[in-house]
């Protein structure tokens, strides 16, 4: 089974105004995770990852080994998650670094 994380926007959190600021939606701190199994499938399942708080900004994914990654942008933009999502059941904070991460490269 293949699986892939996207995010999305919860318009119950910060609902988007048609004529409003596109900035506005891309940092508000109202993306979710979600994971999409299957695929490849005539009907795919998608769930909300539990444990994540909802963030701004964009999501970055990356593998390093056998281990995925993601960053997500906290709410207040003060800083930047390094989740851990190598196991969907068991998804976790790997680090906090207190700057905005856009690019995974900016991780060392």
């Amino acid at each position: 089974m293949t699986s892939v994380y996207v995010f999305a926007y919860d318009e119950t959190i910060q609902p988007i105004e048609m004529n409003g600021d596109p900035s506005a939606v891309r940092f508000a701190a109202a993306w979710r995770l979600w994971l999409v199994d299957d695929i490849g499938s005539v009907a795919p399942e998608a769930s909300q990852v539990s444990g994540v708080d909802p963030f701004a900004g964009e999501l970055t994914s990356f593998q390093v080994g056998d281990s995925t990654f993601a960053t997500a942008v906290a709410a207040d933009l003060s800083a930047t998650d390094l989740l851990d999502v190598t196991d969907p059941e068991a998804i976790a904070v790997a680090s906090t670094q207190p700057f905005i991460v856009t690019n995974a490269v900016g991780l060392r």
